[in-house]
């Protein structure tokens, strides 16, 4: 019985956290005219992955990135890109959690989260959106060559989510310094 309570509570939590990253995710910035932005999001998803591990870090991340798209962030691009830009890449930072036992785990599995985040909406930005590879922030990669795409993807998805890393992997370390040692994840 007491491990079944306790498989609800950590339930109850994930759902919480969903709740929390759903708002976080509202409360954005832009960067640039082309698209993507700088959020909180990754953090109740990487603390849901320290705390409980790899499985649970990476099921929250798929449920977070469902429940985003059904709210409608998502839903006009299709299936492959539900798929890949919300369920795979949020789950994808769920991948945090395999640090979670390390010294400085924090930092690493924030860093590898973020950038298995990074890697799937690169993936999407070269099978899925290269017929919009052209100028963006000033660069024009519009020679639809596979470099271009695959450059494209990288400078469009870089840019929201190298400052989404940083912003994240700031909160985590300053959330692990506020914990009381026995809760440190």
């Amino acid at each position: 019985m007491e491990q079944k309570m306790k498989k609800t509570r950590v339930l109850v939590e994930c759902a919480i956290l969903v709740a929390l990253a759903v708002v976080l995710s509202y409360l954005k910035f832009d960067v640039g005219a082309e698209g993507g932005s700088v959020s909180l999001v990754m953090v109740p998803l990487v603390l849901i992955a320290f705390r409980h591990g790899t499985a649970w870090g990476v099921g929250t991340g798929l449920v977070f990135g469902f429940v985003k798209c059904v709210l409608g962030d998502g839903l006009g691009w299709g299936l492959p890109s539900i798929l890949l830009d919300y369920v795979l890449a949020y789950g994808a930072v769920g991948l945090a959690g395999l640090f979670r036992k390390m010294k400085n785990g924090v930092i690493y599995g924030t860093l590898v989260g973020g950038m298995a985040r990074f890697f799937v909406h690169f993936l999407s930005g070269v099978l899925l959106y290269a017929s919009y590879a052209g100028p963006i922030y000033g660069l024009d990669f519009s020679n639809e060559t596979t470099m271009g795409v695959v450059l494209y993807s990288i400078v469009y998805n870089g840019a929201f989510m190298v400052l989404s890393i940083i912003l994240t992997l700031v909160v985590m370390i300053l959330l692990q310094k506020a914990m009381p040692k026995k809760e440190k994840f």
